[in-house]
């Protein structure tokens, strides 16, 4: 296997986690970053986060 395919993978798997994250967080569940940012601001931040990681996941598996 590719390095680039696995690292894809990687960012692929841990932007899906991030994305169940914010949609949990946006339902209301507590999470550390609520203290800071607030009910929306976390979900917000953490849909960055998935975004970036959706981005990673692409340009390394499009770079194979």
């Amino acid at each position: 296997m590719n390095s680039h395919l696995i690292i894809g993978i990687i960012f692929l798997v841990a932007g899906l986690f991030q994305s169940v994250t914010a949609f949990l967080l946006f339902r209301g569940q507590q999470h550390y970053t609520m203290r800071f940012l607030g009910k929306k601001g976390s979900a917000v931040f953490y849909l960055l986060l998935a975004c970036l990681m959706y981005f990673l996941a692409w340009f390394n598996l499009a770079h194979r």
